[in-house]
């Protein structure tokens, strides 16, 4: 059995990504796309949008590599016609409060299955006779309801994780404010005790500092240094 494997995406890759989701327009053609695929003058008219606005939105995500094209033959029988389909997998997740700032992204291989914690759910499936397809139908909608309830509660979980994890930060970026005068010093303590970097390279990154820069500052931290446990 296939682990599951999410790659972190680069930042560029989850700005890219949500510079096309922030469309409404563009959320809808994607939420209709995942049930089935569509043709142009289809979502036109079930989404109220002009055909041109809609070709403009798929052209868009056709070029960022979420959705690709193909021809299907029409059940008319007429000439073939452009379709579109989703060819993106990925989770995006932004955590934000007073005191921390999180935005994660991670592509997901369709290749990937559930973990031997839960083989039973591959078990469950692969026992679903295919042959009857209502019976199967039927037991698909029990498992996609029984994974949704799971996700709920880890959902639950995380938030009151989330949210005792910012009483701990806003605790910590307190304590940093008052024990270094320095702004840049404070930035590289703040990110350390928030776990958005872990070695020098990933700091000198995500604050823009180069690199022989910050490892000058970084000597004159020793003091503050071994208070910050570090991943």
């Amino acid at each position: 059995m296939n682990r599951l494997v999410q790659t972190v995406t680069s930042e560029e890759d989850m700005d890219q990504l949500l510079s096309v989701l922030e469309n409404p327009i563009r959320r809808r053609i994607l939420e209709r796309l995942s049930q089935e695929t569509h043709y142009p003058l289809q979502l036109s008219k079930e989404l109220g949008v002009s055909q041109q606005a809609i070709m403009k939105h798929l052209k868009v995500m056709e070029d960022k590599g979420i959705v690709e094209s193909f021809e299907e033959p029409s059940t008319s029988g007429g000439p073939t016609r452009k379709c579109y389909r989703i060819t993106r997998r990925a989770t995006v997740r932004i955590d934000m409060t007073p005191s921390s700032f999180r935005a994660k992204m991670s592509e997901l291989s369709p290749e990937d299955e559930p973990s031997p914690d839960y083989s039973k759910l591959v078990d469950d499936y692969n026992y679903i006779p295919a042959e009857e397809k209502q019976q199967r139908l039927r037991a698909l909608s029990r498992m996609v309801n029984e994974i949704d309830r799971e996700m709920g509660e880890m959902e639950l979980r995380r938030r009151r994780l989330m949210s005792f994890r910012d009483r701990l930060i806003a605790d910590a970026n307190h304590i940093i404010a008052e024990i270094n005068d320095d702004y840049m010093k404070r930035q590289v303590l703040y990110v350390l005790v928030g776990g958005r970097a872990t070695t020098i390279d990933e700091i000198s990154d995500k604050l823009d500092i180069r690199l022989k820069v910050l490892q000058e500052m970084m000597k004159d931290m020793e003091d503050y240094m071994y208070l910050v446990e570090t991943k």
